[in-house]
């Protein structure tokens, strides 16, 4: 039995073009893999609250809200119900190529400068 292959460079699988430490990773069909990094111990304040928003669902967007504890939260307001907490917006400079606003470290700067915001 003779076999032959009428394979081209086309029909190779997929190689990398481009590694960027081994975090992200472009292939020549043009299919990004993005690793499933290990987590990482990272110290975070337990009494600040979270939660993930949606902002934008159409462009899969989205946020995390950070909140002060809540003995801080109080000693802000002083008892006045119509008192509001600071704001504090943090925008990554690098546009979450390769992590996200659920990245460990991320999440515990946001935590430590949200339990001293207040």
């Amino acid at each position: 039995m003779v076999v032959s292959s009428t394979a081209t460079a086309d029909d190779a699988a997929p190689r990398v073009v481009e590694d960027c430490r081994g975090v992200l990773q472009v292939l020549s069909d043009g299919t990004i893999v993005r690793s499933a990094a290990g987590a990482v111990d990272v110290p975070v304040d337990p009494s600040v609250e979270w939660k993930d928003v949606v902002y934008d669902a159409a462009l899969g967007l989205g946020l995390r809200v950070y909140k002060p504890p809540a003995s801080s939260a109080a000693a802000f307001a002083d008892g006045d119900a119509g008192s509001k907490l600071p704001v504090v917006v943090a925008f990554h400079g690098g546009g979450f190529c390769i992590n996200s606003y659920a990245t460990p470290h991320f999440h515990a700067a946001c935590s430590a400068v949200t339990s001293v915001a207040a």
